[in-house]
């Protein structure tokens, strides 16, 4: 039996421009484009949330990049793009300008869909475990849940799992308050 070839970053890079695409274990994920409503709007409003953040000081020691559709580069075999990622200042001083960026987030948020639930539940959040990135929050809009979970060597913890009607403080960005209603679109 002949081992699958795995794809890699630089197969990922000949994908057409318009196309949506990852690279999770070796394999190229093409996914939808994301329901333009409801995950633009929680998407839109947590980065709204967490824009006092970005600011030189926010969030202590110089504040945070919050960004969308954050493309970051883990491996040779996986580069995924994540609906919102942040990266503290005093670890990146300034924004690359990199379509991939290859230093590890401080905090990544997904919001699945349909279409791409389980690589964003199991597969990225395996590729994320990896990578240690301290912090991995989702917002389930079907489930309407934001969960939390924060890093540990055995697998990542839940530490919090929030509901419309919510508002709360949660790590790593406990100086701004959530309001969950708002991410579900309520």
């Amino acid at each position: 039996m002949d081992a699958k070839k795995l794809a890699t970053f630089e197969d990922l890079l000949s994908v057409p421009e318009d196309q949506r695409a990852e690279l999770i274990n070796g394999e190229i994920i093409y996914n939808a484009l994301p329901t333009v409503q409801r995950h633009g709007i929680a998407q839109g409003e947590l980065r709204g949330i967490l824009h006092p953040l970005s600011r030189r000081g926010g969030g202590g020691d110089g504040g945070w990049w919050i960004v969308t559709e954050a493309g970051v580069r883990y491996s040779a075999h996986d580069a995924c793009v994540h609906d919102l990622a942040g990266w503290k200042r005093q670890r990146m001083p300034e924004p690359l300008d990199d379509v991939y960026v290859t230093l590890t987030p401080d905090w990544v948020c997904e919001i699945p869909s349909p279409s791409n639930r389980n690589h964003d539940l199991v597969r990225k959040k395996a590729i994320l475990h990896k990578a240690q990135v301290p912090y991995y929050w989702v917002i389930d809009l079907a489930d309407k849940i934001l969960a939390v979970h924060r890093w540990h060597a055995d697998g990542y913890l839940n530490i919090a799992n929030c509901v419309a009607g919510d508002r709360v403080k949660l790590a790593p960005f406990e100086e701004v308050e959530v309001d969950v209603s708002y991410l579900m679109g309520d």
